[in-house]
């Protein structure tokens, strides 16, 4: 039985996307029959034109000002209350339900 495997990226910059796909080919090319892989940005599906303004103004930032993203990067590297803020993206989590009910990855990456 082939083992599923979602993998989830995020659309902010290249770096999540090329990642996520280099995983999805390697795989597809080491274990075509044991895998099936599902790439995924549910930023993306879950907020639409919101994600691509954010999207959009990440860019602006790294792109205009890469210290004051440092400063943000480096701020965000340091928090611990990521818990508590994920309960904020209801709709994240409404799109993320089901696709795990649907599809029954073996493993999320």
């Amino acid at each position: 039985m082939k083992k599923r495997i979602l993998i989830l990226t995020a659309g902010f910059g290249e770096g999540h996307n090329s990642a996520a796909r280099g995983v999805r080919d390697a795989l597809a090319r080491v274990a075509p029959d044991q895998t099936e892989v599902e790439l995924r940005d549910l930023f993306a599906e879950a907020y639409g034109p919101v994600n691509e303004l954010v999207r959009r103004s990440y860019l602006a930032l790294v792109n205009s000002a890469p210290r004051a993203w440092g400063v943000v990067y480096r701020w965000l590297d340091r928090k611990t209350d990521y818990d508590k803020e994920f309960r904020r993206f209801t709709r994240l989590k409404d799109h993320f339900a089901p696709l795990l009910d649907r599809f029954r990855p073996d493993v999320v990456v």
